[in-house]
């Protein structure tokens, strides 16, 4: 087991980290000053697919990022999804 982030208390597998990296396809975008292109990876769909490691479909489905009094749902754990957006 890793921490997923130094001092954050939250462990994954090297296994899931790596697959949440694959399932994160490049994203091509064009250089308007060059013409060439940049490939970067998506962070939101790492993001998403860590969330899925943590977290059931019915547990997201059914809940909210946030802690805040406006959220119509129970917030996630937030020290996971601290750790999974980088906060």
């Amino acid at each position: 087991m890793v921490e997923l982030v130094t001092a954050m208390g939250v462990y994954h597998h090297k296994a899931q980290f790596q697959t949440a990296f694959n399932e994160a396809a490049p994203v091509v975008s064009p250089r308007a000053k060059t013409g060439l292109q940049e490939t970067k990876l998506d962070g939101k769909r790492v993001s998403r697919y860590l969330l899925s490691v943590f977290f059931s479909k019915e547990q997201l489905a059914n809940s909210s990022l946030t802690n805040s009094d406006m959220a119509q749902y129970p917030a996630l754990n937030q020290q996971i999804v601290d750790a999974v957006i980088g906060n």
